[in-house]
């Protein structure tokens, strides 16, 4: 939506397209607040956040078990599509000052996209080149894995020419998995982060406050699992039975009047 509003051709046949339906549904109150930028009527937006899929709440942590995986070699994780706005090279900027404390910590990044090869650029343009770690193609299993053997999940998302997280499912993925999260403070993801709770919103495009932000969940393994709880059970109340009971409840008024 924001993206196309503002071309001149596409926006006035998206705004005709919004016009014209009799609803219109909507991934969070973030995107809703766009829609209604476009003239929807409040009472035409029907709010249906995505749902967490039972298999991510079957993940046995790796961290629930034995405590603190590595001490000397953490691994931070990412899980996204290779595109500017999801803040990857941020964390690349980052790492030159964690790995100084952490200097076995991985990053892997798990996700395919055009920018990739200016990731391992400036990767190696820093020094981090063997702190990277760039994963592709994997399996549900193999995402899992990922997730339950991460210390800690990081996606410092931002806005770029308009592109931007209108939910992040990963945030909740990841704290179905029992991992502290750390998000921009951008889109939807206020909405799939719960600041101080589950973890932590930096501002967008700041490796100076998410090395920070990092840095202190790596140390502090208390607060970091007590996240990681707190995660989880938010994860739990977006089970897709919960989250799309809007759009179950509408289908049910839509065939009780025999439309």
């Amino acid at each position: 939506v924001s993206s196309t509003k503002n071309r001149r051709l596409f926006g006035r046949i998206m705004n005709l397209v919004f016009h014209c339906a009799g609803s219109v549904v909507v991934n969070s109150m973030n995107t809703a607040g766009l829609v209604r930028s476009c003239g929807v009527p409040l009472n035409n937006i029907i709010l249906a956040k995505p749902g967490v899929g039972k298999k991510w709440m079957a993940a046995k942590p790796f961290k629930e078990t034995i405590g603190f995986k590595n001490e000397i070699n953490p691994t931070l994780l990412s899980v996204g599509r290779l595109v500017p706005h999801k803040g990857h090279a941020t964390v690349v900027k980052a790492l030159p000052r964690l790995v100084k404390i952490w200097p076995g910590l991985q990053w892997v990044l798990v996700g395919a996209g055009p920018e990739k090869e200016n990731l391992e650029k400036l990767a190696e343009k820093l020094g981090v080149t063997r702190n990277v770690n760039f994963l592709s193609s994997l399996s549900d299993g193999e995402l899992q894995k990922c997730y339950e053997n991460a210390d800690l999940f990081v996606h410092p998302n931002g806005e770029v020419d308009g592109s931007f997280e209108g939910y992040g499912m990963v945030f909740l993925e990841a704290g179905a998995c029992s991992l502290a999260v750390i998000g921009g403070q951008d889109g939807g993801v206020p909405e799939t982060v719960l600041n101080g709770e589950t973890g932590f919103l930096v501002p967008p495009f700041d490796p100076n406050t998410l090395f920070e932000r990092v840095a202190l969940l790596l140390r502090n393994h208390a607060l970091r699992s007590e996240m990681g709880r707190n995660g989880r059970c938010l994860a739990q109340s977006r089970g897709w039975d919960q989250t799309l009971s809007s759009i179950i409840r509408y289908e049910s008024m839509l065939l009780e009047a025999g439309i």
